[in-house]
């Protein structure tokens, strides 16, 4: 685990330090947000949980773009080389990060779908 982490970080703290050093192993920073749905008891309460757990994460992903690649940055402005260095990082919190660009009858881009997938742990894989 990365020491760069307290158990008591907030949010802003964490961006700052995850994205203000090099990219570090994957799960080498302490988040845990893949068994907040275990206590949700209805398919509402998980629903929120989900939908609370991927704007965090794509708070994380906008905000940590912003630090390496400046202000103007935005998801359907992000180079592909950007996005890999981008997922590095995200990898780093146990989510990879996918993106596909959506693009109208004139094959041009319009919009980018991005979600993140979490990275199991080696000791969850068994």
């Amino acid at each position: 685990m990365s020491e760069i982490v307290s158990s008591t970080m907030d949010l802003k703290d964490l961006i700052l330090k995850l994205f203000t050093n090099p990219p570090q192993n994957k799960h080498s920073f302490g988040i845990e947000l893949e068994n907040a749905n275990e206590a949700a008891e209805t398919e509402e309460a998980k629903n929120k949980i989900l939908t609370y757990k991927n704007n965090l994460l794509m708070t994380i992903f906008i905000n940590g773009s912003r630090i390496l690649f400046g202000e103007a940055v935005t998801p359907a402005n992000i180079s592909e080389t950007q996005f890999n260095l981008l997922n590095r990082y995200m990898e780093s919190i146990g989510y990879t990060c996918n993106y596909e660009y959506v693009k109208n009858e004139d094959n041009v881009n319009t919009n980018i779908n991005i979600w993140f997938e979490y990275i199991k742990k080696f000791s969850e894989q068994v």
